[in-house]
């Protein structure tokens, strides 16, 4: 009964969210007639944006607003409303929630900021509570509005002009929301809507991505987002509903050190929220632009063009400068170049000059006019092999740019939807003047051969992830009773910190490979574990408030006698206590001595907001200085696992270098998935990690040498 009931409350809260998006009614209560005010400029907006709906603006004071007829409250209002904005200021918000909320209003913009950006988070809470006793949506405190052209409504106080199309943008920041709408008919973009969401105290990214994914007018989204308050959801947004053809650009800021998590190991000191939030946009096949010109470069290319036909692209120039820039480009962007030379000569010599190239870049020559361009153009668009293009133009003068821009657009018009096309003009004032005719009729035109080939490249990276065919993993077998019984044991005793023995039950739990070995409490403990283990061993610090064992002077390696153990014990407890007075000692970790090889760290932390998450890198004492790491949300796929390994710099390490042997790429990749279903199935694991792990030559496996695992706090 609650599960049916929570179906059917989440299925009214989605149908009041396609409300707000196409209403039959708007109230705007602070409407007004002055257009300096904000009431005044977003009544206004909704009047000439053409909504054919009912616009009730609520003035306790005026009889008619704008032209039109005005009500003392919303409780005169004599019609439903479907949407309502409030615009008034913060000291009265709350009393017009409470009378939309009575009057059935299904969804509302509160415009008015004054709440939780300036502390007043209980009163903001307040209003959510007071709406949802309805099921009423609000949207905002703090936002500029929305626009939907499905509904040709523009309820926002920002530009009154804004071109319809097939791009959905949804911002945290209302200044920049507004400033992109004038970006949008600069660029020649055309939305689908543009919504704010301010301090998403009710509707977030969630929801509006939920919204999106079914949207048929939204072909591809752009998203600026300041912080995501509810990561794992918007995750499983996108990898369960988002359909896969339908592109997502994300601009986050916040890229800065400042942000990251304090933690207290490794894992938990390296898992800022940026690089998770990478990690998340790297697992569900979104795209990260840096700044907003690029987003932008993005969005049009998506707006505008069909996917490659082929995973490579071909550059056609009338300069071999611009044309080796496209080509240096190509590479970092991961935009393969076409290299069958002899279709390329068969293809385009006909359409070269004798001293031209017919090599990838095709090089036309200086000499090259308009219906040289369209003749090449038209060649590379007819062979079947060849997935995209690249056309470069440098002003030499030879054309006049206007004449070459039709030509352009002529060619491009002509082979509408066959395969995608970047042009690029570098030039003086005739070449802004031809890239602005193109812009005007659709061609995706840069003025900078970088930014051109990037604005392709999302175009092939969208390609191949549509591609991918990634076999669904059986999940591993562990013995999870008994590792949640060992959790649940440290908690019952007051500590976060496993101890070594507890951390060793875990692992085997999970079959994830440790050295043989035990924890001792005397030195007579410490010599029957290391004869029983066979010498050489390895002694180590075991306390949960040391976190660093070498600097405390608690590690000793290579110990190949009796007295040797006798002596190291008692050296271990000594430092330990002079460096650590404080320090609660468990005992000392008795292991086997493992067998030389690379080391690799694998761990595991909670994000606040995306969950649990996993970790891979490069080990050993250097992994917090060389920070060559990657994450992923867990839990993580196989074929995830391996791209996440392929990220870190040193992954040529793995395949073998300079005569040394190729590692156990599979059995890292086995325990990466296994620690990331770990910290998946016991999320009250806070912190885990395994440093080093050390990893031998291909099917000799790997084994980890030391482990922590930290509970979060109750």
């Amino acid at each position: 009964m609650t599960c049916l009931y929570f179906k059917r409350a989440l299925h009214v809260a989605m149908e009041h969210i396609q409300t707000m998006f196409n209403p039959r009614s708007v109230a705007v209560i602070g409407a007004s007639g002055n257009l300096e005010k904000v009431g005044g400029r977003f009544l206004r907006n909704l009047i000439l944006s053409g909504f054919e709906g009912n616009i009730y603006p609520v003035n306790n004071r005026e009889k008619t607003v704008q032209g039109l007829c005005a009500f003392p409250s919303v409780e005169d209002i004599d019609g439903d409303i479907d949407l309502a904005a409030v615009v008034v200021p913060a000291k009265h918000v709350k009393s017009v929630v409470k009378e939309l909320v009575k009057k059935g209003t299904r969804a509302c913009i509160i415009i008015t900021s004054g709440f939780s950006e300036v502390g007043r988070k209980k009163e903001e809470d307040r209003l959510v509570q007071i709406a949802r006793s309805s099921g009423m949506r609000i949207l905002g405190p703090n936002v500029f509005g929305l626009w939907s052209a499905k509904a040709s409504m523009n309820a926002t106080f920002g530009p009154s002009q804004i071109r319809p199309g097939n791009i959905a943008i949804v911002t945290q920041s209302g200044a920049l929301g507004i400033a992109m709408i004038g970006k949008t008919i600069e660029e020649g973009i055309g939305l689908s809507t543009i919504v704010s969401v301010g301090n998403k105290s009710d509707i977030n990214e969630v929801d509006l991505l939920t919204y999106l994914a079914t949207d048929e007018h939204t072909r591809a989204v752009l998203l600026y987002i300041e912080g995501v308050k509810e990561g794992h959801e918007m995750v499983k947004v996108l990898l369960e509903k988002f359909p896969s053809k339908k592109p997502v650009i994300v601009l986050k800021s916040g890229r800065s050190e400042l942000g990251k998590r304090a933690a207290a190991s490794h894992t938990g000191s390296m898992a800022g929220s940026d690089r998770v939030f990478d990690a998340a946009v790297k697992q569900t096949g979104i795209f990260r632009a840096n700044t907003l010109k690029q987003a932008f470069d993005w969005l049009r290319m998506f707006s505008r063009s069909p996917l490659p036909t082929a995973n490579n692209c071909v550059i056609v120039t009338n300069g071999g400068g611009i044309g080796v820039m496209a080509t240096d480009a190509a590479e970092p962007y991961k935009v393969p170049l076409y290299n069958d030379q002899e279709i390329l000569k068969k293809t385009f010599s006909p359409v070269t000059p004798s001293f031209g190239s017919t090599k990838n870049p095709v090089d036309i020559t200086g000499n090259a006019l308009g219906h040289h361009y369209k003749a090449a153009l038209q060649a590379a668009f007819d062979e079947s092999s060849m997935g995209g293009i690249v056309a470069l133009y440098c002003d030499t003068g030879m054309a006049t740019a206007k004449e070459l821009a039709q030509d352009f657009i002529h060619v491009h018009r002509a082979n509408l939807g066959k395969k995608p096309v970047a042009y690029s003009l570098v030039g003086g004032e005739g070449v802004s003047n031809a890239c602005e005719i193109m812009q005007e009729n659709g061609l995706p035109v840069f003025d900078d051969v970088d930014d051109a080939v990037s604005a392709i490249s999302v175009l092939y990276e969208k390609s191949r992830l549509l591609k991918r065919d990634d076999p669904l993993d059986k999940p591993p077998n562990f013995d999870d009773v008994r590792i949640a019984h060992t959790l649940d044991g440290a908690r019952l005793e007051g500590r976060r910190w496993l101890l070594a023995d507890e951390v060793r039950t875990v692992f085997e739990a999970s079959a994830i490979p440790m050295a043989r070995g035990g924890l001792a409490r005397s030195v007579n403990e410490a010599v029957s574990l290391a004869e029983s283990i066979g010498y050489p061993v390895v002694m180590k610090i075991a306390s949960e408030d040391i976190v660093h064992k070498s600097d405390a002077g608690g590690v000793v390696l290579d110990l190949l006698s009796r007295q040797e153990v006798v002596d190291a014990y008692e050296a271990i407890i000594y430092n330990v206590a002079r460096r650590y007075p404080g320090a609660k000692v468990r005992g000392v970790e008795v292991m086997e001595m493992a067998r030389p090889g690379l080391e690799i760290i694998v761990g595991g932390s909670n994000d606040p907001s995306f969950g649990q998450i996993v970790m891979f890198g490069l080990g050993g004492i250097y992994v917090e200085t060389l920070k060559d790491i990657s994450f992923r949300l867990a839990p993580t796929a196989l074929s995830e696992v391996r791209r996440m390994m392929a990220e870190i710099r040193t992954y040529p390490l793995l395949l073998g270098v300079r005569g040394e042997s190729r590692k156990d790429i599979e059995a890292i990749a086995d325990a990466i998935w296994k620690v990331s279903y770990l910290m998946d199935r016991h999320p009250s694991i806070s912190e885990l990690d395994i440093n080093p792990f050390r990893v031998y030559s291909k099917g000799k496996g790997l084994t980890a040498l030391d482990g922590r695992i930290m509970l979060k706090e109750e």
